[in-house]
């Protein structure tokens, strides 16, 4: 006798579960799976790279569902398959890992960097890489987990030019900051598209510490100047941050 599934009230062949699965959108699918955990197995051996209109696929919208405890048994069994691509991108350029990190969906990110196949070239439409999404989270223990992964590449930029790096300086997070500084390949003197370097960034927003980390890196240049014709010094004073005008200073000496 071939196998059957209770679904609601109504017992259905697998045969006419996989037909009507097969059919479905991807939220679709996900809905089919969060009702019937059990068919995960059976449903699984199907080809999951059907798209939404924005271009969202099953993984897509597992790496962005907010209710993570009912997700985490589908979303193991998906990217433990190694048919399953992970490479798919969305209308913005996103493959999943991207879209996880951007929310701080930590477990969902360690399980997909495990896979290890992805493709960095990959990105969304601003060109946030996972670090660079993980830095403007301020999700310290997210950027730590990257940053371990050697396919990572710390100096990745954004649209703006922008790395982890500048945008932790700018949100004044010391720790993120100190993580990143340890690794030696990490260029503390990066400048973005209007010629700001980290430093620069942290003189406007007062983190005095962050300055001080920054200004140990030999390659860190006090007195750059950017597109406005402006140096870290002139951030400080603008906003009139003294601490950091008295360290900025002494690099004059």
């Amino acid at each position: 006798m071939p196998p059957s599934f209770r679904l609601s009230r109504t017992r259905f062949s697998l045969e006419t579960i996989l037909l009507v699965f097969g059919f479905c959108r991807p939220i679709e699918q996900c809905l089919f799976l969060f009702a019937a955990p059990e068919l995960i197995n059976v449903l699984l051996s199907k080809h999951l790279t059907t798209q939404e209109e924005n271009g969202d696929t099953v993984l897509h919208l597992m790496a962005k569902d907010q209710d993570q405890g009912r997700s985490r048994l589908i979303a193991r069994a998906l990217f433990s398959r190694k048919d399953i691509d992970v490479n798919v991108q969305n209308n913005n350029g996103k493959i999943p890992l991207v879209c996880a990190a951007q929310r701080g969906n930590h477990w969902l990110v360690k399980l997909l960097l495990e896979r290890g196949d992805f493709n960095w070239a990959m990105l969304d439409a601003f060109s946030f890489t996972p670090l660079v999404w993980a830095a403007k989270k301020q999700d310290k223990s997210l950027v730590k987990a990257l940053l371990s992964n050697g396919n990572i590449r710390p100096n990745e930029f954004d649209i703006f030019r922008r790395t982890a790096l500048s945008y932790a300086a700018e949100y004044r997070n010391e720790g993120i900051v100190r993580l990143l500084l340890q690794d030696q390949a990490v260029d503390a003197e990066w400048s973005d598209e209007t010629a700001r370097s980290p430093l620069s960034y942290a003189a406007e927003s007062g983190g005095d510490r962050i300055v001080e980390l920054l200004l140990d890196r030999e390659e860190v240049n006090a007195h750059s100047v950017d597109s406005y014709m402006k140096t870290p010094f002139g951030y400080a004073a603008e906003y009139n941050h003294i601490g950091i005008m008295l360290i900025l200073r002494e690099c004059e000496y």
